[in-house]
């Protein structure tokens, strides 16, 4: 990476954990100990809820290309971070963007306000105000949370008019914030782009590990289940959501006819490839210790 970046790369790192008592590797120390747990997890909910779950060859291409959907995670997320960016008026290179996107990731297994705090930071460092900074991570969120809605709007007939509803108000937020914000509305219009393709990779992530498992399911209704996610989002208090992912996914399941403990499994699964996809890239772009010297 270059010269510029590695500064304020180390910088943005050793300004987050200073006064936290943390080292700067621990997020990824915690995040192969979660990896560890949920592993563990895994085997107790298939022994807990009696689950005839075989992973066979048949289960090896959806959950390859599962994970392979989820290594596009980060990439999203980068180019989503370089919208927001252009929303304020200022601008990153890819590389940075993805750099900041991957370690904000890993950021969120950290308690309030995590990844959300890294993302911030990052955009007040490659030139925006804070106060804008600020309004285009709102405007992003609420693009996310409104086509979520949408998509349990279009996924769940018997609760269509509430989800159309908060599905609507998000909108009307989402269009509040762009106008008292004064943001740009190219920027804004390919932001819907991106986090649409957030929400359909997360349907197909959910539809191929199910599959995997020997799970049926419509893949509209794979949709419902992908909301689970951005629902847990929104509880930023519970570090990278750990837990409220996997029991929305289990109520979500039950209400679209599956057993609660294939949403609870497939979500479980998913925490382990997106975990899994983030470690890798963070061995790629050299997330590690500032300081730290390639050999």
């Amino acid at each position: 990476m270059s010269d510029l970046w590695r500064d304020r790369y180390a910088t943005l790192r050793s300004r987050w954990f200073e006064g936290r008592g943390l080292t700067s590797d621990t997020p990824l120390k915690r995040m192969l100990l979660i990896v560890l747990a949920v592993g563990v997890l895994i085997l107790a909910v298939v022994a807990a809820l009696g689950l005839d779950v075989q992973f066979d060859r048949s289960a090896i291409l959806p959950l390859t290309l599962a994970f392979l959907i989820s290594l596009t995670a980060p990439l999203l997320s980068a180019i989503e971070y370089k919208l927001s960016l252009r929303l304020t008026g200022a601008d990153s290179d890819s590389r940075s963007a993805l750099q900041l996107s991957v370690f904000a990731s890993i950021a969120n297994v950290l308690p309030l306000p995590g990844g959300l705090a890294i993302k911030l930071k990052g955009m007040t460092e490659h030139g925006a105000q804070v106060r804008r900074a600020v309004g285009a991570a709102l405007l992003t969120g609420l693009i996310w949370l409104s086509l979520s809605a949408a998509a349990l709007a279009l996924a769940l007939p018997s609760y269509r008019s509430e989800a159309s509803i908060a599905a609507a108000l998000l909108l009307a937020g989402s269009v509040t914030s762009l106008a008292m914000g004064r943001f740009r509305i190219v920027p804004a219009a390919q932001l819907v782009i991106v986090e649409s393709l957030f929400v359909v990779s997360a349907a197909t992530r959910f539809y191929l590990v199910l599959d995997a498992i020997g799970v049926v399911l419509d893949p509209i209704d794979s949709m419902a289940l992908a909301a689970s996610g951005s629902l847990a989002s929104t509880l930023g208090i519970v570090p990278g959501a750990l837990g409220v992912f996997e029991a929305l996914s289990a109520g979500l399941a039950l209400i679209i006819g599956l057993p609660a403990g294939a949403g609870l499994l497939g979500a479980v699964v998913l925490r382990v490839l997106l975990f899994g996809s983030l470690l890798l890239w963070s061995v790629v772009l050299g997330v590690r210790r500032p300081g730290a010297r390639r050999r």
